[in-house]
């Protein structure tokens, strides 16, 4: 896979693809422990509290 693009004649510009895929997993690692973070708080509260505290 050829990532070189040629924007101006004589300039090259390379995708930084792989940059790309580690910030992708970064964001990926925290959306998901935030979100096991907010499971793990509303699965140890019953349902009718965690009614009660939103009202």
């Amino acid at each position: 896979m050829n990532s070189y693009k040629l924007l101006v004649q004589g300039t090259k510009w390379k995708l930084p693809i792989v940059n790309m895929l580690c910030i992708s997993f970064v964001v990926l690692g925290i959306c998901f422990l935030a979100a096991i973070n907010s499971s793990r708080k509303v699965h140890s509260d019953s349902i009718i509290d965690s009614v009660r505290t939103i009202e």
